[in-house]
């Protein structure tokens, strides 16, 4: 019984075809790059050398950011990748 209930908490199995990161791509940063036009606008959101779906939001100001996390990203997977 809690096996069946912990297996259903566990996290799913990345298919390596959606992973993007790790020690498969030629750069090994672990931040995004966050591009910007002249206005200030958002534009590009990159992770090594793949843009990155985003929205852009006024949602917080400079003095209302929440903390950043530590570490860095290892990797992404995107769903429905082709």
């Amino acid at each position: 019984m809690i096996r069946k209930l912990l297996d259903k908490f566990k996290p799913k199995t990345v298919e390596d075809e959606n992973f993007y990161g790790g020690n498969g791509t030629i750069h090994s940063t672990g931040t995004v790059d966050v591009q910007l036009n002249k206005d200030g606008d958002v534009v590009a959101v990159w992770f090594r050398c793949r843009m990155l779906p985003f929205t852009q939001s006024t949602k917080y100001t400079a003095d209302s950011l929440p903390e950043q996390g530590p570490g860095s990203i290892k990797g992404i997977v995107f769903e429905g990748d082709e």
